[in-house]
């Protein structure tokens, strides 16, 4: 188990998460105090609201605003059908109007379409490699590294998270895969091993300021990528591994 501390602070300074999708960086955020950084309250929704801006930055667009142009086109158009029906006696070209009006909707429609392929598609996590990059930004040069790593086989990934935890005694955040894009960022504090090697359980820090152990199996089901199509979308940096952890190695220079 990690510094007893630590983890009480990051249970305590670090509010809930409120939204949806702030999993990723409310754990952030936790692991960062787990590190030993000071974060209090103020400090989280600067930390949380700097994110969100790198991202809208990064890919020129959010689901707000898609959302706000395709309505508005689609209100346009509507008010054009309408006025030209109003206009015309002739049913023929209140036919045509619906014709142009239908060509109008498949064109936002496409449009739409365009924008999901061109930036990252709408309602889908954030990439753990943005996250880890974004964690450096507020670590110390000789604290740690924050980077992702993706493996293919979990007791390979299980090796890593005990060197992190028992021998390093820094957290992991792990990646946990509930459906196609719900997807959920949690620290890992602590392990429970059976004999030398064996673990057993995980202790997991979860974004509602709980603790609460999981078993080796548990652990592994939740972890798996069953949705690899989903995260190569996503244009993940490494989309096709089958789990997924960000972990902080010792490093002097970034």
């Amino acid at each position: 188990m990690l510094d007893a501390e630590k983890l009480t602070k990051a249970c305590q300074t670090i509010p809930p998460q409120v939204g949806e999708s702030e999993c990723h960086i409310n754990s952030a955020a936790r692991a960062l105090v787990l590190l030993g950084i000071n974060i209090d309250h103020q400090d989280y929704y600067h930390f949380m609201n700097g994110f969100k801006q790198i991202m809208i930055n990064r890919y020129g667009i959010s689901t707000k605003s898609v959302k706000l142009v395709l309505v508005l086109s689609l209100l346009g158009l509507t008010f054009r059908f309408l006025s030209n029906v109003q206009e015309t006696a002739s049913l023929q070209k209140a036919a045509s109007s619906i014709m142009v009006s239908g060509a109008g909707v498949s064109f936002a429609v496409l449009i739409f379409t365009v924008l999901n392929k061109m930036y990252r598609p709408l309602g889908i996590g954030s990439d753990p490699w943005d996250v880890a990059n974004y964690i450096n930004k507020y670590l110390p040069i000789a604290c740690a590294d924050a980077s992702m790593h993706g493996y293919n086989i979990f007791s390979i990934c299980v090796k890593q998270i005990d060197k992190a935890i028992c021998i390093q005694k820094r957290p992991v955040i792990a990646i946990f895969f509930y459906e196609a894009k719900r997807w959920h960022y949690v620290n890992i504090v602590g392990v429970k091993k059976e004999g030398s090697n064996h673990i057993s359980k995980f202790a997991i820090l979860d974004t509602n300021q709980e603790c609460y152990s999981l078993t080796y199996d548990d652990m592994e089901y939740f972890m798996y990528n069953l949705y690899k199509n989903v995260t190569e979308t996503a244009r993940w940096k490494n989309p096709k591994k089958n789990y997924y952890i960000i972990g902080f190695a010792q490093s002097n220079a970034r």
